[in-house]
């Protein structure tokens, strides 16, 4: 078996390893073990136990403990409970397994300041996991299995086949258990690793082989597609991500590859699937400001200039009315500088500048209203609001997050945007204050 730790582990790296205690896993330990003799890496053996098997589980965790004991690593135990996890969030037992391993191993990285935290995955589970994403009807994407390296998660053994790790155990006495739920078939990977696989095989020997290849073909492929994406279709902006109006125009496999890598920027990719991609695109056809709810709390939204998805949490509750006055304001998403200038020479872009003595003394800082009728500047007449955000281009969405100084009914600034010429500076004008918008942890 021929495993390359060299391309995983550089000088001084700060290792975490799962260990099950089953063929793979202990392999895995074993050969970093060894490699360590001659290299500089911290390592730190992690077991689970999810708290399914009582017992047998307990004896695992001791096999594990003893094995890292005796060869002088740091072994650390983390307890979760996948039944309960389960039931509380209508998640198959299988993948709240999944889901509480990784957060355990994640948490132990941070804990010991790791960088690296390596997996056993073999050849046949990288197999099985493209089996069971084409079977669900997966993309030329979700059909390239698993990577080698994806983020901190590193599977070293991910081309060694289950016979090699055998092989290997034997030849250097490596004790390891074998979990008793491997035979319940009620599992998804155990029925194909049990039953689906073997009958396969059958037929065509190096079944498994095979996909594993065809997943490096198709990896190749998708590699390719994504790397001819225009870069300036999407961009992050107020929270979320904006995909451009031009993105409609593109082949339906590069805009689904676009939709994707905007879902991905929200750190959101979990349970999306081609419906909701579909879903999106749809959305081109819709007229503006229309939206559609997405898992995870994310809603896409129509803009007259594109699709913007965000992560929404629940209804916002009203930032209320602030008297306007010199000073710093925290108002909704927005923080708010108010302060005396000088005589100005130069408008600052970004910045609004008006004549204190023409602001009237019941003036408030408040979300937009309606029946709001607003004289922009340089402009002849008066306008509803709604009128001005629509000329604007400012999605409606946005308007509640808009900050306006007004008098009544009477917007003499729309914060961030145009000031009315009520409040405008002139020859006679003897004090200036001078605005600044800006959003609370803007990316």
């Amino acid at each position: 078996m021929k495993v390359q730790l060299e391309k995983f582990i550089e000088e001084n790296d700060n290792v975490i390893v799962g260990v099950s205690g089953g063929a793979d896993s202990m392999c895995l330990l074993s050969l970093l073990l060894s490699y360590k003799k001659s290299h500089n890496f911290q390592l730190t053996v992690v077991h689970v136990n999810h708290g399914i098997r009582g017992e047998e589980a307990r004896k695992d965790a001791e096999l594990v403990r003893a094995f890292a004991m005796k060869s002088g690593v740091e072994f650390v135990l983390k307890n979760v409970d996948a039944p309960s996890y389960a039931k509380q969030t209508a998640k198959s037992l299988e993948e709240a397994c999944r889901e509480l391993r990784y957060e355990a191993l994640s948490e132990v990285k941070r804990e010991k300041g790791a960088n690296k935290i390596f997996i056993a995955h073999n050849l046949c589970d990288q197999a099985e996991t493209i089996f069971m994403h084409i079977a669900r009807g997966s993309s030329l994407s979700g059909a390239t299995g698993m990577d080698e390296v994806r983020s901190d998660i590193y599977r070293p053994l991910l081309f060694s086949s289950r016979e090699e790790i055998l092989d290997y155990n034997k030849k250097h006495g490596i004790e390891f258990v074998t979990d008793s739920t491997n035979l319940d078939s009620s599992y998804t990977r155990n029925f194909l690793r049990n039953e689906v696989f073997p009958l396969i095989k059958t037929k065509y020997a190096n079944f498994e082989g095979a996909l594993v290849n065809f997943a490096k073909l198709c990896k190749e492929d998708e590699d390719y597609i994504v790397s001819t994406l225009p870069k300036d279709l999407l961009k992050k902006q107020n929270g979320g991500v904006k995909i451009d109006e031009n993105a409609k125009f593109l082949h339906d496999a590069l805009l689904s590859r676009l939709i994707k890598n905007a879902i991905n920027a929200l750190e959101e990719y979990k349970d999306f699937n081609e419906v909701h991609i579909e879903s999106i695109k749809l959305l081109y056809n819709k007229k503006s400001s229309s939206e559609i709810s997405l898992p995870h709390g994310v809603k896409a939204f129509r803009d007259s200039d594109g699709i913007f998805l965000k992560k929404c949490g629940g209804e916002k509750e009203p930032a209320g009315e602030e008297k306007f006055s010199l000073g710093d304001f925290v108002f909704g998403e927005n923080h708010i500088t108010i302060e005396k200038t000088r005589a100005v020479s130069e408008f600052e872009k970004g910045k609004l500048y008006v004549d204190l003595a023409k602001i009237p003394s019941d003036a408030v800082l408040r979300a937009p209203k309606v029946g709001d009728i607003f004289s922009k500047l340089g402009a002849s007449g008066k306008k509803k609001l709604g009128d001005y955000f629509t000329d604007k281009k400012i999605p409606l969405r946005e308007r509640q997050d808009v900050v306006v100084l007004a008098s009544g009914s009477v917007v003499l600034a729309v914060l961030g945007h145009d000031i009315s010429g009520s409040v405008k500076i002139d020859q006679n004008t003897k004090d200036i204050a001078v605005i600044l918008t800006g959003k609370i942890n803007e990316k």
